[in-house]
């Protein structure tokens, strides 16, 4: 059965088809002798033709009246959007490049000599310069003696010169430039801190027109310094007004500031051609319309161009003062879309002929054959095509309901063979496209890594880092040599069977492995990613890790997809529950990406969807990746669900469960070998989730773990007597980056402790400048808890984790027959206190919180000649403990020395001591001078030959 040009079928059963409604027609106005009801037809030809011609007329005038509006307000609506994106696009590119100038000035306000001459400053202009592939050129131009007071030093100058970087360490004095008396220094001189843009001009340097920003900056005192500059090619700025299209005449220019032309359809103006001055007449006219009304944001005038009578929408562009123009051909307002007029009018013509029966109320019979034929009709529409119509006698209506039983038969027979080729066609093609989409989406992604790795390996100088790449290429290739070993089993996926092979693995190591895989495109895109691993997870599960694993690549693989640059990603992981050894686990990626709308998540999870119909042409993918993870999870009896509105970000949740693995090991991750509690670490990172992760690994081990957000509050803790074994250095940091904090903290002279730098950069790039700046290792985000302690294990040296020689009994003071309360509610700490002092001859009593300490003090306050409180115990803290105490009524409660023995040893936390009445302040870790020496100034003298030299010995 095959289709024909007319669209019948050639079929013996259905030949009568294609004629059957060309015969009643013939019957009906050209066999008259035949025809029993030519009255009743030329009755209801000349009482309804009139009626329908009036009515079709109305309905054409009030159709072309709707249909000329519906054009004019689709056009306008376009060119609204129009005028949003391209303003939007225009002013992105000039605040791109603005932030460049920003940039360089907010860096000179704070360069010194020292940066000058050891050539940061250079590297950090020429870095910014090329950090933008349309910033053409840039600067810093100083005032007179405003760098050197004994010499007019005026400033370096960067440009691109067929693709090279070129440094001009005193351009305006090789070139002879006064920039002093420029418009462009003058305007920047007396600008308020905010960029300011130049006119339009031509660059024989780079031969492109360009546009330059201009930021000052001052000295501490708010004295002029100079200027900073930013060239900006147009080119980018041309291209988003040549990609505008509104309709099929519109296009787009537009004007700067003073009414040069900055793009012009087809290259028919440059900048040097004014519009006020056009020879043109009627784009001189629009100029003077558009440029003298007042400062106008917007407006639209009439514009007769090349002999062409168009409308000009025009728009200001409040960041540089630009106009932009959009010209459309006034015909086409008046344009009229023939299609929608021929389906509006045929709804009342339709209309009117189905009122035209009722009229011939005296044709029963016809009306009768009427209600028949549209019983009929109903039925045939509802696909019932087994039916028949009752013919009726041998005349032209028996004719037709005897044609209309053949084309039924026809129907019915060319329908049923439709579904079944229909079926055939979409099964042959889902099996097909099954096959290659599967194995090009589970294929991609690890070869996506082994490529990167091995370009890096190639790349690095060291063997630790070609190492590193090495191990990444062979978890990316273990990986997928199982994706290759199921995706060869071509029975699995025609019977549309995974199964899945529980082995015990390591929760983290997994967890690495995929962060691994995916790590080389978040480093590529200069995102943040983080990894938070639920503490309560055990670390060895009973699952199938690679299907698992192939779920949380997939959804990584998503969110750093559809995540712009320098957008944020976060992995989550949480333990749910726990009954009789099977875990629930839930896993949450979250990203700021595009996000997807509720309507659209509605079919996300299906074979081959997507959030919308272009999103695999602009992202890539094949939109099977989170039908497979659903089909994954349910196999683990668990559950895949997303959260997320358009625009937003997105957050894809699904629980797994798992059996807790037999051979998980009890130790921790701490080496027995080192004396971790000696350990003093400081986490320096404006990322408060980096800080909050450091901070529960160090209560989890009773780290000596301390946080700042900024370099300048780590180096005023430093300054203010503070001093650590190892430092963990964010890079990018917005007041002081990593480098310049680095090379601080080793200026201070801390030979002795360890600068680990922290980063999702490629160490590669930035190798050289850390470790000019003094950073001894390189730790790469995401952070894993296994991974930072390898890290401190490594840096501790056999003198940092040895114990420390304890104070001797013969250096030690001596306080016989003393009695003092030490409150304290960890058993390890006061242990430690008592053994610690026990040399001294001190008695101590011990209260295990705040209000054991009241009591015992209340009960006895003679007998204490002193109280060490710790701050943070159950029940009762050492703040309220200290005040209960001084309420007292005795004399002794105001007198007795309480000191604070506390691991908070920041000011705030030294005041709120003192503001609770305590006398002093001990930190933890336990420095036993400082604690000896608390003693001495409290307690009642030792004998002179019972006092020996305390020496330190830090807890």
């Amino acid at each position: 059965m095959v289709f024909n040009a007319a669209g019948f079928v050639n079929d013996s059963r259905c030949k009568g088809c294609k004629a059957t409604f060309l015969q009643i027609y013939f019957y009906l106005y050209l066999e008259d002798e035949k025809l029993r009801f030519k009255s009743i037809a030329s009755r209801i030809i000349l009482s309804v033709v009139p009626i329908i011609g009036i009515a079709t007329l109305f309905f054409i005038l009030i159709t072309q009246r709707v249909t000329s509006s519906q054009i004019r307000e689709q056009i306008n609506e376009k060119i609204n959007e129009n005028f949003e994106y391209a303003s939007l696009k225009i002013e992105n590119e000039l605040t791109k490049h603005a932030d460049i100038a920003r940039t360089l000035a907010v860096y000179m306000e704070t360069c010194t000599m020292e940066s000058i001459e050891n050539g940061e400053m250079k590297r950090f202009i020429m870095r910014m310069i090329s950090s933008n592939a349309d910033t053409m050129g840039g600067g810093v131009w100083f005032e007179p003696f405003g760098l050197y007071p004994d010499r007019r030093y005026v400033g370096p100058y960067v440009h691109i010169d067929n693709g090279k970087i070129i440094y001009e360490e005193d351009y305006a004095s090789a070139s002879g430039v006064d920039y002093h008396h420029t418009n462009w220094y003058q305007n920047g001189f007396e600008s308020d801190g905010e960029p300011v843009w130049t006119e339009i001009f031509y660059d024989p340097l780079t031969t492109v027109i360009m546009v330059t920003a201009t930021v000052p900056f001052f000295d501490e005192n708010r004295a002029m310094r100079g200027v900073a500059t930013a060239d900006m090619s147009l080119v980018a700025i041309e291209e988003i007004t040549a990609s505008i299209s509104v309709g099929e005449t519109g296009k787009a220019f537009i004007i700067g500031a003073n009414g040069e032309y900055i793009s012009f359809p087809g290259g028919g103006r440059n900048f040097e051609d004014h519009i006020l001055q056009d020879a043109d007449p009627g784009l001189a006219a629009f100029g003077k319309t558009a440029l003298e009304t007042d400062g106008a944001a917007n407006g639209v005038a009439a514009l007769k161009w090349g002999g062409v009578d168009h409308i000009a929408y025009y728009k200001r562009l409040p960041e540089s003062g630009w106009m932009l123009v959009i010209l459309i051909e006034r015909d086409e307002f008046a344009s009229f879309d023939w299609g929608a007029f021929i389906l509006i009018v045929m709804v009342p013509i339709i209309g009117l002929l189905l009122a035209t029966a009722s009229l011939v109320a005296t044709a029963r019979r016809l009306r009768n054959t009427v209600h028949k034929v549209n019983d009929f009709a109903d039925v045939a529409a509802s696909g019932e095509f087994s039916k028949r119509i009752e013919t009726s006698e041998s005349d032209e209506f028996g004719l037709m309901e005897r044609r209309l039983n053949a084309m039924m038969e026809c129907m019915g027979a060319l329908y049923a063979n439709s579904i079944k080729m229909k079926e055939s066609a979409e099964a042959a093609s889902r099996s097909k496209s099954d096959f290659l989409s599967n194995m090009s989406h589970e294929m991609r992604t690890p070869m996506n890594a082994i490529i990167g790795m091995t370009l890096i390996g190639k790349r690095a100088q060291d063997i630790e880092r070609k190492n590193y790449a090495f191990g990444k290429i062979e978890n990316a290739s273990t990986h997928l040599l199982g994706v290759i070993n199921d995706i060869l089993d071509m029975s699995k996926i025609e019977a549309n069977k995974l199964e899945l092979s529980p082995v015990e693995f390591d929760f983290e190591k997994m967890l690495r492995k995929v962060v691994g895989v995916a790590g080389f495109r978040v480093e590529e895109k200069f995102q943040d990613f983080t990894v938070n691993i639920d503490k309560r997870i055990p670390r060895k599960l009973v699952g199938d890790d690679q299907r698992l694993a192939q779920v949380v690549a997939n959804l990584l693989s998503n969110a750093v997809k559809f995540t712009p640059e320098q957008g944020s990603i976060r992995l989550d992981t949480h333990l749910v529950k726990e009954e009789e050894g099977v875990c629930t686990v839930r896993f949450e990626v979250a990203d700021s990406g595009i996000g997807i709308s509720k309507e659209q998540q509605a079919r996300l999870f299906g074979s081959f969807q997507q959030a919308e119909s272009g999103t695999s042409r602009k992202y890539g993918g094949t939109g099977l990746g989170l039908a497979i993870s659903k089909r994954i999870v349910e196999m683990m009896n668990g559950r895949i669900w997303i959260e997320s509105e358009s625009g937003c970000g997105s957050t894809f949740l699904f629980t797994v469960e798992m059996r807790r693995g037999k051979n998980e090991r009890s130790a921790g991750l701490l080496n027995l070998n080192v004396n971790w509690k000696n350990l003093r670490i400081l986490v320096i990172d404006d990322a408060p989730e980096i800080r909050e992760y450091f901070e529960d690994i160090g209560r989890e081990f009773e780290i000596v773990c301390d946080t700042a957000s900024s370099g300048r509050e780590a180096l005023e803790t430093l300054e203010n007597g503070g001093r650590y074994d190892i430092y963990f250095v964010d890079w990018k940091m917005p007041d002081l980056d990593g480098m310049e904090v680095s090379r601080r903290i080793k200026s201070l002279g801390v030979d002795n402790s360890v600068v680990v730098m922290i980063s999702a950069t490629e160490w590669s790039f930035i190798e050289d400048e850390a470790k000019e700046a003094g950073v001894d290792k390189f730790l790469s985000k995401p952070l894993f808890p296994s991974v930072i302690f390898d890290c401190v294990s490594e840096c501790m040296s056999k003198e940092a984790v040895e114990e420390q020689n304890p104070v001797s009994i013969d250096d030690m003071d001596r306080f016989e027959g003393i009695r003092i309360l030490l409150a304290e509610d960890v058993d390890i700490n006061r242990e430690i206190v008592v053994t610690l002092l026990e040399p001294t001859g001190v008695i101590i009593d011990c209260a295990e919180n705040g209000v054991e300490a009241v009591e015992m003090f209340v009960a006895a306050p003679e007998k204490y000649g002193m109280i060490f409180m710790d701050v943070q115990m159950p029940d009762m803290d050492g703040y309220e403990a200290t005040r209960r105490i001084r309420a007292l009524a005795t004399p002794k409660a105001r007198e007795i020395p309480i000191v604070a023995m506390t691991a908070n040893v920041f000011r705030e936390d030294v005041e709120k001591c003192a503001a609770a009445g305590m006398n002093g302040h001990v930190g933890k870790p336990l420095n036993i001078i400082e604690v000896l020496d608390m003693l001495r100034k409290y307690l009642p003298a030792a004998p002179e030959n019972n006092r020996g030299k305390a020496r330190a010995s830090a807890l």
